[in-house]
């Protein structure tokens, strides 16, 4: 049985035993809560910059080595994302509260 986890993580557990063979995968569930919880503790503008690197297929380090000007053009599309996010949020605010926030 396979488990699909945030963000590509996944899982592999061997049997219905539940007990870890010497020829069976392991399953790192320590390593997969781990993952879970980091995603869990990101803020919503967090989660939107994330969701623009991996668009660009782009790891944290990828990021950082492009060249100024394609780092640029990756900022600008983080920073209309997390706008949108702010939006959203502020929308959803006065949206509960009833009146401008």
């Amino acid at each position: 049985m396979e488990f699909k986890a945030v963000m590509g993580v996944s899982a592999t557990t061997a049997g219905t035993s539940g007990k870890r063979g010497a020829d069976s995968p392991a399953v790192d569930f320590d390593a997969l809560l781990a993952k879970l919880k980091e995603e869990a503790c990101k803020t919503p503008e967090e989660r939107a910059r994330d969701a623009v690197l991996r668009k660009h297929d782009l790891s944290e380090d990828g990021y950082r080595a492009l060249p100024k000007d394609k780092r640029d053009e990756i900022d600008l599309e983080i920073a209309l994302a997390v706008r949108r996010v702010a939006e959203q949020r502020h929308a959803t605010m006065v949206a509960r509260n009833g009146a401008a926030v």
